[in-house]
């Protein structure tokens, strides 16, 4: 029962915040709308005003042919296009003057590029490094 009660006090309160809602909403639309409306009346007596000057001054203002005036004339500078740089990729394998550190097995290693967990031996003999793990 208080229960029920609860929930019809909650959609009374809900109508009303909803109903008062829209009333604000219906009054600000009815306000800009009229505001509206006065601009447009000004506009038209401003603009009947200035018909009724331009009758009364015409009569004493000479009619002058239209002059060409030069205008000023502006180059637009190419703009510059850039291009992305392209990513610097390291070689595929490590260059033969590199130089590795040695190890127990007596072989030289090195890990390039430095951190990728490639690791390469050098031959002793060619001097060139071989991927190994």
């Amino acid at each position: 029962s208080a229960s029920k009660e609860d929930d019809s006090n909650v959609l009374i309160w809900v109508l009303v915040g909803g109903g008062g809602l829209g009333a604000v909403i219906g009054l600000i639309f009815f306000i800009s709308g009229r505001d509206e409306e006065l601009a447009q009346e000004a506009k038209w007596d401003h603009t009947a005003i200035a018909g009724a000057e331009s009758i009364h001054s015409a009569s004493a203002m000479p009619v002058m042919p239209a002059q060409q005036v030069a205008q000023p004339v502006y180059h637009q500078e190419a703009q510059p296009v850039y291009q992305a740089a392209q990513p610097v990729l390291a070689p595929a394998a490590p260059d033969q003057m590199m130089q590795g550190s040695m190890r127990s097995d007596g072989n030289e290693w090195l890990e390039y590029p430095d951190g990728s967990g490639a690791w390469y031996m050098r031959d002793p003999y060619t001097r060139n490094w071989s991927r190994k793990i």
